[in-house]
């Protein structure tokens, strides 16, 4: 008898409920509820649609019972077509002898007891059934997931990055598509003909390995906002493509399983692995196809899938059931497939090109299909250990069981963490399978060191779980272990975003000055694991701040206030859009950073500052030294709680990016032999290893090119400046070399504004240098007499402290690197003052006193007199004849003409003769005497205006002015968080800038020139912004400007 058979004699014909479908306007047929046997079974969220039809209102017919008979036998006749259509839905292919299907709700009842009793019906067992279904949709059915967006494949370059992510981050621990068969469609630029079901799944679960530059680039706020799109996307695919084949479900629903739409969401990955694991067992993926004779009709690429498919579903069921303490829904005592074997991860490579299996799939990949082979037979042992822990009916185990189960764990092959060659990748996965080992330890001992034993003495109980505890701490402590290497040597990058572990993946800044150091001061507020790299030793920290004025740049700051200084943000955004005159078109994110600076100069710097200790403005009361301090110290003090690490002696040699994602990962380099020179002092280059060192992030805030000059001579402007000067002295260390933005600019990072930079006229060479060629800067009152090479005065108005760039090109189109100034002991005792922290010991000091007198005093100060006394730049005599003898010896040096003294003396007299007017002519005496209006100015800064020639004010001083490196205005183009750029204008993803290499915010917030204050500025307001953009991309915050 067959089904159809036994619904036609046990059952009388139920009314059909009918429905109409909301989707489609069909009507949608329902079994009675009063029969249970006539409810057709359906695939999950699918529904059994009928043509449409016209339900009519119920209407009295008289009964015709010739009519009724007929129709009766018809049903008949339709109950034994409908039997054999639900079985063939049941079992996937037509009904064969000996197959019985489940029906929903039969609950064993006349049915299914009359087929297992029908004299040819043989015991059903566990059958693969082949599974050859093809989709099929609609045109309703197309227009609806048009319209979800399920045809709308991403741009290629997008594609790309998603499938290196997932063949590098997903593939090697869940191998459950055909790789071949993708790849060779996205080789072909046929992706779009790929099932969408699948790729959408692929996508969706690799977004959490991409960068921040395709989901940004894609139009996406956020990697959860586009994880979120891919996965409805796929999930629209599930329930409405039509997709009838269950290994392409299978797949897909192994896949879907990734998704947590929050931290503590757990359902979606238990519902999508239970479906998984349901098609399985629907499949008969569970059991050998040739567990009685070779199955020729199965080739053996089928064969490979399905193991894969079967041990994933299996991986995923056992630890599912170990984190989330739910019950096991695999049973191995009813699983005869054999073992994955690495060959069934291997075997699909060899139909692709070898160029696209270079380009997407992992060096690495026959390695890791090893690791994945291991992970599989850990399984099968957690899958023990958590049977004999977590039986309810099972309230205790014996130490045999434990011993037994710890002899078996004991024997497992593990992969060698230290194995010689392997790349991070491999490293990486090495130490995932032996984190692995050792919570299947910890499972296995924990719950035993703290319950009663079966079949143990009382008085042996105590030291068993006390043994048992010990090893599960040892377990644990051996865990750790891995992830301090894991930390030590960033690998934990290749866990993924989404995770946990990526919160402690380092964010590296590579450079420990002053941006490096702001940078790494608001991570560790945020509890952001910092490696800080520099090339120089411990006592350079802080880098070239240190050795500066410590003048910031603030607007309508207290103390401006309380001087009378009238002050406002229009004010200084006029001043600094004058002064920076931005014409290129590549100044769009400059005049960005500009506009921010000042704002956050206005509303937030002093605050800032002064909330870190740094009370006084502009110039910061003890100097650099203070300003670097502020932040050195709360970095210090995060670096004893393990929030930084500091590597010193480690030079930058490269950055190292992820082929896969684009993304920069780490950095490589040298590791420099050991050095005990002081702060600044030039160090050796010596090379004694290399070293790489990973992270979620990389800051380059390694400073500019003041420091080379080569660099320097490279990049002058010589339509603007006119022909680079021979010789310079260097106003920064030598570590301060450019070599970063060169790196940078070679992974693929958008330079800027190289011709802008920022060098002084008034240098001298220091009579003590501690780097080579060390110059100061004379930051001088508005009195000196300026007088070029050949003797001739700077027109106006080329005065001191006045246009630096302007003066600059006129002293280079004199075809001479130098200039001077003459003046008297009067005015250098008043208005000589010397840059720099080492040259301002009562400043740097905090010294009130000193600083009085200092101001107060008509007497040269102590810096100033030592390097009238040693300076090879000065000459002091009591006549002008021998002055101008002093002068020319030192022009010859240099190759300079010899100066005429009466022509010196006929300039000095024309100035001199402006003193006498009240109403002057000459700008330079209307400068002095604007400058002695400002009631500070007067008191300490501007001398009263008198004769030169007047030897009450004697002697006469000579300075020759050296050219002087300093800043570097452009550098690393970036946007408001401070992510470097690449030459499309799209982030770098995970790559950085702040400080100076990025031209102090945008590859060149100053444009052509720069206000006084705005370089420790710019380097405390770049860092800031890059540490809280960095920051916030490590704990998962949604992104928002830093400003």
């Amino acid at each position: 008898m067959n089904s159809g058979q036994a619904f036609a004699k046990f059952h009388s014909k139920p009314t059909p409920l009918i429905f109409r479908s909301e989707k489609h306007g069909g009507p949608v047929l329902l079994a009675n509820p009063q029969s249970p046997d006539q409810a057709p079974l359906q695939t999950p969220a699918r529904r059994v649609e009928l043509p449409a039809f016209q339900v009519q209102p119920q209407q009295h017919v008289p009964l015709n019972v010739e009519a009724t008979a007929a129709r009766e036998a018809h049903d008949i006749e339709d109950e034994e077509r409908n039997g054999d259509e639900i079985a063939a839905a049941a079992l996937g292919q037509p009904r064969r002898v000996g197959e019985v299907p489940f029906y929903t709700g039969d609950q064993t009842g006349p049915v299914s007891t009359l087929d297992i009793c029908s004299p040819d019906h043989s015991l059903p067992r566990h059958c693969l059934i082949p599974s050859n279904y093809q989709a099929t949709m609609t045109d309703d059915d197309r227009e609806y997931l048009q319209k979800k967006g399920v045809f709308t494949v991403p741009k290629p370059d997008i594609c790309e990055g998603l499938l290196r992510a997932y063949f590098h981050h997903v593939h090697p621990i869940m191998p459950v598509i055909e790789v071949d068969s993708i790849l060779n469609y996205q080789h072909h630029g046929r992706l779009g003909d790929c099932n969408f079901l699948l790729l959408w799944s692929v996508f969706f679960v690799a977004v959490n390995f991409i960068s921040p530059r395709l989901y940004e680039q894609e139009g996406y706020v956020s990697r959860k906002e586009m994880k979120a799109t891919m996965y409805s996307r796929a999930k629209c695919m599930y329930d409405n493509g039509g997709e009838r084949n269950k290994v392409t479900l299978l797949q897909a629903s192994l896949l879907l399983g990734f998704w947590h739409s929050e931290q503590d969401d757990h359902m979606q990955p238990w519902y999508w692995t239970g479906i998984a694991i349901n098609l399985c067992q629907m499949l008969g993926l569970h059991r050998d196809p040739d567990s009685l004779s070779y199955n020729s009709s199965i080739t053996d690429r089928e064969r490979r899938l399905w193991r894969r498919l079967w041990w994933t579903c299996f991986f995923r069921d056992r630890w599912l059931g170990l984190t989330l303490g739910r019950p096991l829904r695999i049973n191995l005592d009813d699983c005869d497939l054999p073992m994955s074997v690495s060959a069934d991860l291997l075997s699909e490579l060899d139909s692709i090109p070898r160029a696209v299996s270079t380009s997407y799939i992992p060096q690495e990949f026959p390695k890791l299909a090893e690791f994945w082979i291991i992970l599989i037979e850990l399984s099968q042992l957690l899958g023990k250990v958590l049977v004999l822990k977590n039986q309810p009916v099972k309230s205790k185990f014996s130490m045999g069981e434990i011993n037994a189960l710890e002899a078996q764990i004991m024997r497992c092959r593990l992969p060698e963490q230290d194995e010689h060659g392997l790349t991070p990748l491999a490293k990486f996965y090495a130490h995932h399978v032996h984190l692995h080992y050792h919570a299947l330890l910890i499972t296995l001992y924990r719950p035993s060191g703290s319950e009663h034993l079966d079949n143990l003495a009382l008085s042996q109980q105590g030291s068993e779980q006390q043994r048992l505890q010990s090893k599960a701490n040892a377990a644990a402590s051996k865990s750790t272990e891995i992830l301090d290497i894991l930390v030590r040597d960033n690998l934990l990058g290749y866990v993924g975003p989404m995770t946990m572990a990526q919160k402690n993946s380092p964010i590296i800044i590579v450079g420990g000055g002053l941006a490096g150091l702001v940078a790494a001061f608001e991570l560790s507020k945020r509890d952001v694991h910092t490696v800080i790299i520099d090339q120089e030793n411990e006592a350079s920290l802080g880098g070239q701040a240190f050795w500066s004025l410590g003048g910031l740049f603030c607007v309508n700051s207290a103390d401006q206030r309380r001087l009378g200084i009238q002050d406002s943000r229009k004010l200084a955004m006029e001043d600094w859009f004058n002064s920076a005159r931005f014409d290129r078109e590549c100044d769009l994110w400059p005049k960005k950073w500009a506009e921010a600076f000042v704002n956050f100069a206005t509303d937030h710097m002093e605050r800032y500052i002064k909330s870190l200790g740094v009370p006084r403005f502009h110039v910061s009361w003890g100097t650099g030294p203070a300003i670097v301090e502020a932040f050195e110290k709360p970095v210090r003090a995060a670096a004893k709680k393990g929030l930084v690490e500091f590597m010193f002696r480690r030079q930058a040699d490269s950055l190292i990016v992820d082929e896969s994602t684009g993304a920069v990962i780490g950095v490589r380099g040298q590791v420099l032999e050991p050095s005990d020179t002081a702060r600044g002092v030039a160090s050796s280059r010596k090379s004694i290893d290399t070293f790489e060192v990973y992270g979620s992030a990389v800051l380059i805030a390694s400073g500019g090119i003041g420091g080379n000059v080569d660099l320097v001579k490279k990049n002058w402007p010589v339509d603007r400046l006119g022909t680079p000067p021979s010789n310079f002295v260097i106003g920064v260390p030598a570590h301060v070399d450019g070599r970063m933005i060169e790196i940078a600019k070679d992974a693929g990072a958008n330079v800027i504004n190289e011709d802008r930079m920022w060098h002084y006229t008034e240098g001298l060479q220091n009579w003590d240098p501690i780097w080579p060629q060390h110059g100061i800067r004379i930051i001088p009152g508005p009195s000196s007499l300026w007088l070029d090479a050949t003797g001739k005065r700077l027109p106006p108005m080329l005065y001191p402290g006045c246009d630096t760039l302007a003066t600059l090109k006129h002293i280079c189109n004199t075809g001479y690197d130098y200039t001077w100034f003459l003046l008297d002991k009067t005015i250098i005792g008043k208005e000589f003052a010397l840059s720099g922290s080492e040259q301002n010991p009562d400043l740097t000091g905090k010294s009130r006193l000193r600083t009085l007198y200092r101001m107060l005093s008509s007497a040269v100060p102590g810096p100033v007199q030592a390097f009238m006394d040693k300076g090879a730049d000065f000459v002091v005599e009591p006549t002008l004849s021998k002055l101008v003898a002093g002068m020319n010896k030192l022009a010859k040096d240099r190759g300079g003409p010899p100066l005429d003294v009466e022509k010196i003396e006929r300039e000095i007299h024309l100035c001199d003769m402006q003193t006498d007017n009240k109403y002057t002519k000459d700008a330079q005496i209307m400068l002095i005497q604007n400058g002695r209006n400002y009631w500070p100015d007067r008191l300490g800064r501007v001398a009263k205006p008198h004769k030169l020639a007047d030897p009450s004010h004697g002697p006469f001083v000579a300075v020759r002015l050296n050219l002087l490196t300093r800043k570097t205005l452009g550098g690393l183009e970036t946007d408001l968080h401070g992510r470097v750029l690449r030459s499309d204008g799209s982030p770098f993803p995970n790559l950085y800038a702040a400080g100076e290499v990025s031209g102090f915010g945008g590859g060149g917030v100053h444009g052509y020139s720069a206000l006084e204050g705005t370089f420790l500025g710019g380097c405390i307001f770049s860092g800031r912004t890059a540490g809280i953009r960095m920051a916030e991309e490590v704990v998962g915050k949604a992104p928002r400007s830093a400003l």
